[in-house]
C-alpha cells in the first residue's frame, strides 16, 4: 500500500479528499477475505478514481485562473425574488477580468468581451553612408533639351537616429457572440512620414453564428489590411525582421476602407490529410495612410518660336500636394483584392504553406485622394530601415502629369494597375523559410503619354522578391504560431502569431532566441535603361515628343539582412538587424549614386499587450 500513499502525497491540494479514499482502501484490504485478483482490481479502480479526481480539480483550478472556457450560466431560479411590491430585475451576469498581456473583460458565457491593448516600438540605428533626400534644380535657357543639374547626394561619415517607430493604443472586443470590433490609433504618425492621420485598424466584423458549423464566414467593414501578401498582412508585433522587405513594403497595399469577406477551414475538397485553407476578398478605396507624390520642378524653353514646358521629378516630398486634394469632377480610386492560402501540412513541428493573391486598382482621374505608392512608387521606401530614412529609389510620376499644379480631369494616363504575388512558407522544428514574389503591371493610355510628352511606355512593369530563413536557437517552432481560419477572433491578420516561449525569463529560463537571414530585391526599372543619347532629357510638349524618355528608371536595389531576436517573455522582444545594400542601380534623378553600398544597423525594443 506504500505506492498508494506516495501517490496521494504528491497532490497537497487534494490531501484530505484522497487520504480518506486511501484509508478506506487500507481498512478494506486488511479485513477482506477476497482473493488477490480482487485486491488488484480494487487498486486499479482506486487509481482510476484518483486520476479522475485529479483531472476534475485541475479543471476547476483552470477555470478559476481563466485558462479554461467558462461554462454557460445556470438557468434562472423558477421562483422570482420580490423587491418591495414587484419582482426584482435580473442580476447582471458575472464577468471574468484578466490582466494577462492586456486588460480584458469577458462575460461568463463568452458573448461579450472588451480588451485594451497597444504597443510601443523604440528604434535606433546607424548608417554607414547616409544619402540626402534632395536633388538639383532644373537648368534654364533655350533649346529643345532639358538637362537638370545633379549635385552630390552622399553624406560624409556616419549618421545615427533614434525614435519611436510605433506608439499604438487599441480597443477590441465582441458583442452578442457574432459581432467583433477594433479601433487602433498610432500616436507616432504615419510609418513613412506622410500627412494623413494616425488611424490604423478601424473595423467591425460579423461572424454569423449559425453558419459556422456549415460554411464559416466573416464579413468585415471598415479600415483594414487588403488581402495581399503573407508578410504584408502579418502584424508588425510578430514579423521576424524589424521592417518588411522593400518589395513587400511598397506593393502589398496598406490598410484601406472597404468591405471584405473571408472563409476557410479544414479537409477542403476531400483532399488527403488534414489541410488548412483560407480565402479573403473585398473591394476597397481610400486610406488614412495614403501619401503624397514628390514635388516636381518645371522650366520653360523655346523650340522654333513655341514655348514648351520641361519638367521632372526632383525627389522632394510635396507636403499637402495638390495632386492629393480633391477637385471638382474628380473621382476617387477603388481597388479589388483577393488572397487564397493552403497548408497541406501543419502540426506542432512541421508546416507547409502556399498562397497567392491579386490586387487591382482603378485610379480614375487621380484628382481625389491617391496612393503615391501606386502612382509614384519608390518615393517612400527606406531601405528596410525606416528609422534611418535611407531612401534610394523613386520613379517619375506615372500619371503623365509632373507639373506642380493639380492633375486635371481626364489627364491621368494610368488606366489600371494589376498587382500579383505568390508565397511559400515552411517549417521543420526550429527551422523555417519564407519567400514571396510580387509583380506589378501598369496599363497606360498611349495618347495621353504623347500629348503630355511623359516618360515611359503604355505598358510599365515592376517586380521583386524576398527569401529568408530563421532558426530558433532555444527550440521553439514557428509551426506552432501559424494560424489559419479557425483562429479568426482578429479578422484580417496574416498567418503569424505570438510564438510559444518554451522557457520564459519570468520562469527562470533564457526566453526564446532567434537567428534570421533575408535576401530581397526590388526593380523599379521598366523597359531597360534610360535612352543613352538623350540622358534625362524629355519635354512635356507634343511638338518634340520624339525626344521623350521611352523608359521608366526608378532604380534597382538588392539587400541582405541579418537579424537576431530575443523574446524574454510574451509581449516583450528585442531585435537587431544589419542591412547591407549589396547591389544598387540609381533612379533617373540621382545618377551620381550608382555603385554605393550602404550598411544600415538598427535595433528595436518592443512591448505589446
Amino acid at each position: 500500500m506504500f505506492p498508494l500513499f506516495r501517490l496521494v502525497s504528491t497532490s497537497p491540494n487534494k490531501a484530505k479528499l484522497l487520504s480518506a479514499v486511501a484509508l478506506g482502501a487500507f481498512i478494506s484490504a486488511n479485513i477482506s477475505v477476497a482473493s488477490a485478483d480482487d485486491t488488484r482490481e480494487e487498486i486499479r479502480q482506486l487509481k482510476a478514481e484518483i486520476k479522475r479526481l485529479e483531472e476534475k480539480v485541475a479543471k476547476e483550478e483552470q477555470q478559476v485562473r481563466g485558462i479554461a472556457k467558462f461554462p454557460k450560466m445556470p438557468p434562472a431560479a423558477t421562483v422570482p425574488v420580490v423587491c418591495k411590491d414587484a419582482p426584482c430585475p435580473p442580476a447582471p451576469p458575472p464577468v471574468f477580468v484578466s490582466f494577462a498581456n492586456g486588460l480584458k473583460v469577458e462575460s461568463w458565457d463568452g458573448a461579450f468581451s472588451f480588451k485594451i491593448g497597444g504597443r510601443i516600438f523604440i528604434d535606433g540605428g546607424v548608417n554607414s553612408q547616409p544619402v540626402q533626400a534632395f536633388a538639383g534644380f532644373p537648368a534654364t535657357g533655350t533649346g529643345s533639351f532639358f538637362r537638370p543639374y545633379f549635385p552630390s547626394h552622399s553624406g560624409t561619415g556616419y549618421a545615427n537616429q533614434v525614435g519611436f517607430r510605433q506608439i499604438r493604443l487599441e480597443v477590441e472586443g465582441k458583442a452578442w457572440y457574432e459581432w467583433l470590433y477594433k479601433l487602433q490609433y498610432d500616436f507616432a504618425g504615419s510609418p513613412n512620414g506622410l500627412v494623413q492621420g494616425g488611424i490604423r485598424d478601424m473595423w467591425i466584423a460579423w461572424q454569423p453564428h449559425y453558419l459556422q458549423p456549415i460554411a464559416p464566414i466573416t464579413i468585415q467593414f471598415g479600415n483594414q489590411f487588403e488581402p495581399t501578401s503573407n508578410e504584408g498582412m502579418a502584424s508588425s508585433k510578430y514579423r521576424d525582421f524589424i521592417e518588411r522587405a522593400t518589395v513587400d513594403d511598397l506593393f502589398r497595399g496598406n490598410r484601406h476602407i472597404g468591405l471584405a469577406a473571408e472563409t476557410g477551414g479544414e479537409n477542403v475538397w476531400g483532399l488527403y490529410g488534414n489541410p488548412e485553407w483560407s480565402f479573403k476578398g473585398g473591394i476597397f478605396s481610400t486610406s488614412w495612410e495614403d501619401g503624397n507624390p514628390l514635388n516636381p520642378f518645371a522650366a520653360t524653353t523655346t523650340v522654333g518660336g513655341t514655348t514648351v514646358v520641361n519638367s521632372f521629378n526632383a525627389g522632394i516630398p510635396a507636403g499637402n500636394s495638390n495632386l492629393l486634394n480633391p477637385v471638382a469632377g474628380g473621382h476617387q480610386y477603388w481597388e479589388a483584392a483577393a488572397r487564397l492560402t493552403y497548408a497541406p501540412i501543419h502540426d506542432q513541428e512541421h508546416l507547409l504553406h502556399f498562397g497567392g493573391w491579386v490586387r487591382y486598382q482603378n485610379p480614375n482621374d487621380a484628382t481625389a485622394a491617391n496612393d503615391n505608392r501606386v502612382l509614384q512608387p519608390g518615393s517612400t521606401l527606406a531601405s528596410e530601415a525606416n528609422i534611418l530614412n535611407e531612401s534610394l529609389l523613386g520613379t517619375q510620376p506615372l500619371t503623365c502629369w509632373a507639373l506642380p499644379t493639380a492633375q486635371l480631369v481626364g489627364t491621368n494616363c494610368v488606366k489600371n494597375v494589376l498587382f500579383y504575388g505568390a508565397e511559400l512558407e515552411a517549417a521543420w522544428g526550429p527551422f523555417s523559410i519564407q519567400g514571396e514574389y510580387i509583380g506589378v503591371h501598369y496599363n497606360r493610355d498611349p495618347n495621353i503619354i504623347v500629348w503630355q510628352g511623359a516618360p515611359g511606355a503604355a505598358s510599365v512593369n515592376f517586380e521583386g522578391f524576398y527569401l529568408y530563413a530563421t532558426w530558433y536557437l532555444t527550440g521553439e517552432s514557428r509551426s506552432e504560431q501559424y494560424t489559419s481560419y479557425e483562429d479568426f477572433d482578429k479578422p484580417g491578420n496574416g498567418n503569424g502569431a505570438q510564438i510559444k516561449i518554451l522557457n520564459p525569463w519570468s520562469a527562470g529560463g533564457w526566453g526564446a532566441w532567434e537567428l534570421a537571414a533575408r535576401v530581397s530585391e526590388i526593380n523599379l526599372n521598366s523597359g531597360g535603361n534610360i535612352n543613352p543619347v538623350l540622358g534625362t532629357t524629355f519635354t512635356a510638349s507634343p511638338v518634340s515628343s520624339a525626344t521623350n524618355i521611352l523608359n521608366i528608371q526608378g532604380g534597382r536595389q538588392s539587400d541582405f539582412t541579418l537579424g537576431l531576436n530575443w523574446y524574454p517573455d510574451k509581449g516583450i522582444r528585442f531585435m537587431a538587424n544589419w542591412v547591407n545594400v549589396f547591389q544598387y542601380s540609381a533612379p533617373f534623378n540621382r545618377p551620381d549614386l550608382n555603385g554605393i553600398h550602404p550598411n544600415l544597423f538598427e535595433i528595436r525594443a518592443q512591448v505589446d499587450w
